[in-house]
């Protein structure tokens, strides 16, 4: 026999339907030492998150005429520039592929 096996024997041995006496009162049961540094853990991985997220979220660059609703006709856009070493067919416009 395995020693899981072993371990399951009492426990299937004496079954009992009514409610044991050892269970203790709910008002003496707390979540103890454990619960805290879990609420603790919990708190500093969400404030990270927060920070992390400002951060992120500062680095963005986004139109704000378009957020405010001011869609600005395309002749008066600038024309994207190229990305960083972008061939010279993307770079003029060459849309013919295809």
């Amino acid at each position: 026999m395995s020693h899981f096996a072993l371990l399951l024997v009492p426990a299937a041995a004496s079954p009992s339907p009514s409610p044991s006496s050892n269970v203790p009162d709910d008002s003496i049961v707390s979540p103890g030492l454990l619960g805290f540094l879990f609420l603790v853990f919990l708190a500093v991985a969400v404030y990270i998150i927060w920070r992390s997220m400002n951060t992120q979220l500062k680095r963005v660059d986004f139109d704000e005429d378009t957020v405010n609703g001011d869609v600005a006709p395309s002749a008066e856009r600038p024309a994207p520039e190229p990305a960083p070493g972008a061939g010279s067919e993307q770079a003029s416009g060459d849309t013919t592929s295809g």
